[in-house]
């Protein structure tokens, strides 16, 4: 190789080291910038729900969608709603949707205000680098209810919850027996008559009554008494098979899976009947009364696990808002020849074990419906005195789970209350009642108003109210 192939090779790599130093340096001084600006590159929200264009249930979850996978314990100590109300956190999408369920429902009318606040952390380790704040308000439940009431032929009707005249929305040939409203309040489930032979089916239907799909195929047995769990997931329903000798046998509880459609008895045991069926908040539990040993049977969905509460009264009982406990009635011996009923509390194991079970009132008359409120805080049931044949009517009663006290809402002797449903807000309080002294007295709704402590009639010739969230 002569001297000036030397010189022009050695020129070469010179060339080629100058071009890799300034790569190199081009690379290091944008590390450098990533490095710098790495603080300055956040985490984004990328959409939100409820927004305040939006008029939903009460019962509304709070969803927040960011553009990475989020820590979510971080997130969720960044999470701030005002004014407060205790709740549930869960995540979707791999990670990437925070949702936040309330113990019980926003109240109506209410503004909140949801944050997201500044330093909220992605599991690479990139912020939320500013507070995302968004409002919204919830409608005004609405109420439905079966009319007329003395009618064989019944349809389903609503009332505004904002106020109006009631409006029949939905009926049937056969009429309607029961309905349940879901628990986010899209969709209703009604049992229809499908025969006139009594076989029911249930069908949904929209709010609006439209929309009619049949979900249960049960003919020749009768379906009806649906009970959403509160996750919307499952249906409760009773099926009664048709007797060889007419008619309709024992209720046995039946679940059905409203993502899939599947559907079967809750046990395969065909001796353990069943009715009434009431569900816990967290959905994990059903408890309902199983006609066949007269005990309330309580089963924890996902393990099995199933214990029984002796009640002579046939009562089902609800539960309260931590799915510990269960509040029911029971009968107990006043003296040698009289009986009455007793409300009771059963306290779930927090392992193996069985419900221990405690009178709720150490003072009592003939007590009975209780229905602990979404929050808590009350439990209302009915109440009449022991010498019934001096006083038969039952009058409305709160009982303070916190302190003891006991609050009379209703004091007149010629009116007997019952089914207390608590509305989504635990504000109000739906009650059926029918005057003693009418000879063919017709049902009527009325709301009691916590707060202006208050009773107001809803309807004169209705039954079977329901609060739609």
């Amino acid at each position: 190789m002569d001297e000036s192939q030397n010189v022009s090779a050695s020129f070469v790599i010179d060339r080629f080291d100058q071009m890799m130093i300034g790569f190199v340096g081009i690379l290091l001084v944008v590390i450098g910038a990533v490095v710098v600006l790495g603080e300055h590159v956040g985490v984004e929200i990328t959409d939100h729900s409820p927004r305040r264009e939006d008029l939903l249930p009460g019962t509304t979850p709070i969803r927040i969608a960011f553009d990475s996978r989020m820590k979510h314990r971080s997130t969720q100590a960044h999470f701030k709603i005002q004014p407060a109300i205790p709740g549930r956190f869960s995540w979707e999408s791999d990670s990437q949707v925070l949702v936040f369920s309330p113990d019980y429902a926003f109240s109506p009318n209410q503004t909140y205000r949801v944050t997201i606040r500044e330093g909220a952390e992605s599991e690479k380790g990139f912020h939320v680098l500013d507070d995302f704040s968004f409002s919204f308000q919830v409608r005004v439940p609405d109420i439905y209810f079966l009319a007329p009431s003395d009618a064989s032929i019944r349809g389903l009707w609503r009332v505004p919850g904002a106020g109006g005249e009631p409006q029949e929305v939905f009926t049937s040939q056969y009429g309607v027996f029961d309905f349940a409203p879901s628990p986010i309040g899209d969709e209703i489930a009604v049992t229809i008559f499908a025969q006139e032979n009594l076989a029911s089916e249930i069908v949904l239907i929209t709010p609006d009554g439209g929309n009619p799909q049949q979900i249960t195929n049960c003919a020749p047995a009768a379906c009806g008494r649906p009970v959403w769990s509160p996750d919307g997931q499952l249906l409760s329903y009773e099926r009664q098979e048709k007797a060889d000798i007419g008619g309709f046998g024992p209720s046995r509880i039946w679940l059905l899976n409203m993502q899939t459609g599947q559907t079967g008895p809750l046990f395969q045991d065909t001796q353990i009947l069943g009715y009434g069926a009431v569900w816990s908040r967290d959905s994990q539990q059903i408890a309902f009364y199983d006609s066949n040993i007269q005990q309330i049977r309580v089963l924890h969905v996902a393990s099995g696990t199933n214990y029984t509460i002796p009640s002579l009264n046939w009562d089902n009982g609800t539960f309260s808002p931590d799915g510990t406990q269960l509040v029911y009635s029971d009968i107990k011996l006043v003296d040698e020849n009289l009986y009455a009923s007793q409300l009771w509390v059963a306290t779930f194991p927090d392992g193996e074990g069985e419900p221990g079970a405690a009178p709720l009132m150490a003072e009592s008359q003939e007590d009975q419906g209780g229905t602990w409120s979404p929050d808590g805080q009350w439990i209302a049931f009915g109440r009449r005195r022991v010498d019934w044949q001096l006083d038969r009517a039952r009058q409305v009663w709160l009982y303070n789970v916190q302190t003891g006290e006991q609050k009379q809402l209703t004091d007149e002797p010629n009116y007997n209350s019952s089914f207390y449903i608590w509305n989504p807000a635990s504000t109000q309080l739906l009650i059926q009642r029918f005057d003693l002294e009418t000879q063919f007295p017709k049902t009527e709704l009325w709301v009691y108003d916590l707060a202006s402590d208050t009773m107001t009639q809803l309807n004169a010739d209705g039954y079977l109210g329901r609060w739609m969230p």
